[in-house]
C-alpha cells in the first residue's frame, strides 16, 4: 500500500454545493485513513492522509467533489529507513 497526502481547497463561490458533497460522501472500503481530515481554521484548506493500493479509489472518492473543491495528491515517501 502508498501513503498519500491529500490536500483540498474548497472554491469559495461553491462553499454550499461542496458542504452538500461533503455531508453524502462515503469512504471507500480500499482506504485507510493514516490521519483523519484536518480543515485550516478559518480557510477553505484542509488535508488528510491516506494508505491505498490503487490510485484509482482517490479518484473515485474525489469525483463528485472536482467542481467545487482543488485537489493535490501527493504520494508519501519515506526519507528516513527504519533501521533494526
Amino acid at each position: 500500500m502508498v501513503k498519500f497526502l491529500l490536500e483540498w481547497d474548497v472554491k469559495p463561490e461553491y462553499r454550499k454545493e461542496a458542504a452538500k458533497a461533503v455531508a453524502e460522501f462515503k469512504q471507500p472500503k480500499d482506504l485507510k485513513i493514516i490521519f483523519p481530515a484536518h480543515n485550516c481554521v478559518a480557510s477553505n484548506r484542509g488535508l488528510s492522509i491516506v494508505e491505498v493500493d490503487d490510485i484509482k479509489v482517490i479518484q473515485e472518492m474525489f469525483a463528485p467533489m472536482l467542481d467545487f473543491v482543488n485537489i493535490n495528491v501527493t504520494p508519501v515517501i519515506p526519507v528516513f529507513l527504519e533501521s533494526d
